[in-house]
């Protein structure tokens, strides 16, 4: 009987990893790092788009939500703007999962999503601000996480192997 509740107890740990581990994205995410010349990437939309894609099955739709409320919360954004942005890429994501097959065809889509949520995100603050502003910085940190896709999407896949 004890062994039966410690498998439960396994199992259940190991499917909330990938929501926990993109809580700990989102904090990571708001702490402040040194001026620097390059953009960050959003490394959350990076982790939303391999989970939805790899194991959507442990990614519902409404943690996709939650956790663009939480990063609106913890950041500086309008509040919705990421929860609306996370869960247009996991419905995109988790659609697509068994056209995945490759790589290079994951990244490619990838890079698609990440110029989609670049455009929704500069459209949604530019609405909120109420004026048309310069799309460079999505545009850039929308380029960073395409270029920092690769490391991030195989460690989470590595790591994700390693758990089942």
């Amino acid at each position: 009987m004890n062994h039966n509740w410690l498998d439960q107890f396994d199992l259940a740990v190991r499917n909330s990893l990938p929501g926990f581990a993109l809580v700990c994205l989102v904090l990571a995410s708001a702490i402040p790092l040194p001026v620097l010349s390059l953009p960050t990437p959003d490394l959350v939309l990076v982790g939303v788009y391999v989970v939805a894609a790899r194991r959507g099955d442990l990614f519902p739709l409404w943690l996709a939500f939650a956790i663009g409320v939480f990063q609106d919360l913890v950041g500086s954004t309008p509040l919705g703007m990421h929860a609306l942005i996370y869960v247009l890429v996991h419905g995109l994501a988790s659609t697509q999962q068994r056209f995945l097959a490759t790589f290079s065809l994951f990244w490619g889509c990838f890079a698609l999503v990440a110029a989609f949520a670049a455009t929704v995100s500069w459209l949604t603050v530019a609405a909120y601000y109420g004026a048309w502003l310069s799309m460079e910085p999505v545009a850039g940190q929308a380029v960073a996480s395409i270029v920092l896709f690769p490391p991030v999407a195989v460690t989470m896949i590595s790591v994700g192997r390693l758990l089942r």
